[in-house]
């Protein structure tokens, strides 16, 4: 299934950026900006499948591809220890976030393919650089997270704001790791550059050389 959104075919209905809609324009509180917590509670998770049902109902009036977005960007040890996730928590979480993207999917009588997307994010801000890191470091960090979400059947692993070449790369040892495809996104300033000044086609070349993902 993965596969049709990395070569060319129907145009695709993508998320939307969750985490900011459901403060912006539900007045949600989300914690370090973390969605999946949601997933704790009935209350959660109505709203999250109101959140999706919106875009199926795009992907269906126009029959497209929908690409179904876990709402997992913090679930990583990080972030989840400072939520009081232990490893177990969120190995627990990340895997059930992707049986509910697929309750979702089933739900939806759509003519075009449903994607999963397990969605990850970086171990730090994501929008200001801590200075470089380590692609062996990087990958051990995300290794369990990736695991979990392939694991529970997630069609592509992609990564967003990252501000880092090293983490790039150790996500995309990760998923390769997993025997599952993957994207890169990086966070951009205004002028093209990473956030550490690095140029956007000189970290996609250090990318490609030592990780080529599937696509950016």
């Amino acid at each position: 299934m993965s596969e049709t959104i990395i070569t060319p075919g129907p145009s695709c209905v993508t998320d939307a950026g969750l985490e900011t809609d459901l403060i912006f324009h539900h007045g949600v509180d989300l914690p370090q900006f973390a969605a999946f917590p949601l997933l704790e509670s009935e209350a959660g998770r109505a709203l999250l499948r109101t959140y999706y049902a919106a875009f199926a109902d795009i992907a269906a009036r126009h029959d497209a591809r929908l690409l179904l977005e876990s709402p997992t960007w913090r679930a990583n040890p990080d972030w989840g220890a400072k939520l009081g996730y232990a490893a177990a928590d969120l190995a627990r979480i990340n895997t059930e976030a992707m049986a509910f993207l697929r309750a979702q999917a089933t739900a939806y009588d759509l003519i075009g393919e449903v994607v999963l997307v397990c969605t990850i994010g970086p171990r730090g801000d994501g929008y200001r650089s801590d200075g470089a890191v380590d692609p062996v470091v990087a990958q051990r960090h995300h290794a369990a997270q990736v695991e979990a979400l392939a694991g529970g059947g997630a069609d592509v692993v992609t990564a967003y704001t990252l501000i880092e070449v090293g983490e790039a790369i150790g996500i995309g040892r990760a998923a390769r790791a997993a025997d599952v495809p993957v994207a890169i996104g990086f966070t951009l300033e205004v002028d093209g550059r990473l956030p550490g000044g690095l140029d956007l086609r000189e970290a996609i070349a250090r990318v490609d050389d030592a990780a080529a993902p599937d696509y950016y």
